[in-house]
């Protein structure tokens, strides 16, 4: 079997970012999917997560009344190395959390961490 040359050099610094959305995504999978050994997209809801986006750029959405950690992972300017800022949120800003399956826009503010 021939195989193919890598056209590029990939370091971990590069798909560090990705590796947590990927296992959210297998776990996710692993617990709702209904259909094993089949090419099926059939879910149930066997467990559903606390909190998560819309997409890519989506704004982050939490369970009001829940309790949720969110965990950031930054690197420097030239995403090779984790940088430790400790810090605690205490509060979410409004448009974080679901209203009855309805969301809202959020502000066009920054979010201030204290």
């Amino acid at each position: 079997m021939p195989t193919k040359k890598a056209t590029a050099t990939v370091l971990s610094s590069d798909v560090d970012r990705f590796v947590l959305r990927m296992e959210h995504a297998a776990l996710d999978v692993l617990y709702n999917k209904a259909e094993w050994g089949a090419r099926s997209n059939v879910r149930r809801n066997m467990v559903t997560a606390l909190g998560g986006t819309t997409g890519i750029d989506g704004p982050l959405r939490f369970h009001r009344g829940r309790e949720a950690m969110l965990a950031m992972h930054f690197r420097d300017q030239f995403e090779a190395y984790p940088l430790d800022l400790q810090t605690v949120m205490r509060a979410p800003p409004d448009h974080w959390w679901y209203e009855d399956g309805t969301t809202r826009e959020p502000e066009s503010q920054p979010i201030a961490i204290k």
